[in-house]
């Protein structure tokens, strides 16, 4: 007759085996099930009481509470709460934990950040359109439907005064992708030949405004930038 309350965690999977998550030996007594429990799935309980410790905000003596330490071993008969030291401890170690992934997911936003302001915009299979708006060390992704004009971009994220040499650097990429793709139509490839032959522009002058000017005369290559 199985009278202890490990049973609860393990199934007789042959008179010589049980399981929980994974196949024991066993040999008519329940010292191994117990040691196996107490290393492995004790720290899945520790993981939950520290769990609720921090959503409620409960004081760290609500371990030696007799009507609390009642409840949890009704529960779970082979469970030892930690102490109330244990648990402070634990609960520090889970503060320090979020705090390094905290700082190294900023560390890796900061590594990312882009210098001065610059908008691209790449269209999807699914025919959405996503550009990026950069100003100052904010960048703002806009998802929408459809064309979107100058006037659309929020006041705050106009240009500045820039040189613009990598929004050239990045329109001349997007010419050149588009003249190398078999699906260019004839009047975008006289686009860019035009374009490639025109005179570069002064370096403080805004290609913002340049394209703004010239959207008439490229009608298809002012909408990649």
């Amino acid at each position: 007759m199985r009278i202890s309350p490990v049973w609860e965690h393990f199934d007789l999977i042959s008179p010589n085996k049980v399981r929980c998550s994974k196949e024991l030996g066993y040999n008519n007594n329940t010292s191994s099930m117990l040691r196996h429990y107490r290393a492995l799935h004790e720290s899945k309980e520790d993981t939950r009481a520290l769990s609720r410790q921090v959503k409620d905000t409960q004081p760290f003596s609500i371990v030696e509470d007799v009507g609390f330490r009642a409840f949890v071993s009704k529960r779970d008969p082979n469970y030892v709460l930690p102490t109330r030291q244990a648990l402070k401890a634990m609960v520090e170690a889970k503060y320090e934990s979020a705090k390094e992934k905290a700082k190294a997911k900023v560390e890796k936003a900061k590594a990312r950040k882009l210098v001065g302001f610059f908008r691209s915009s790449t269209t999807a299979k699914s025919n959405k359109s996503y550009r990026i708006y950069k100003a100052t060390d904010l960048r703002v992704c806009y998802h929408y439907k459809g064309k979107q004009s100058r006037e659309d971009i929020p006041p705050r994220l106009l240009p500045l005064d820039v040189t613009g040499v990598a929004n050239w650097r990045r329109l001349d990429t997007s010419v050149m992708e588009a003249k190398r793709s078999q699906y260019v139509t004839a009047h975008a490839t006289v686009e860019v030949q035009r374009y490639l032959s025109e005179p570069n522009i002064g370096r403080l002058e805004n290609p913002l405004e340049y394209w703004e000017r010239q959207k008439l005369l490229y009608t298809n290559l002012h909408l990649l930038f």
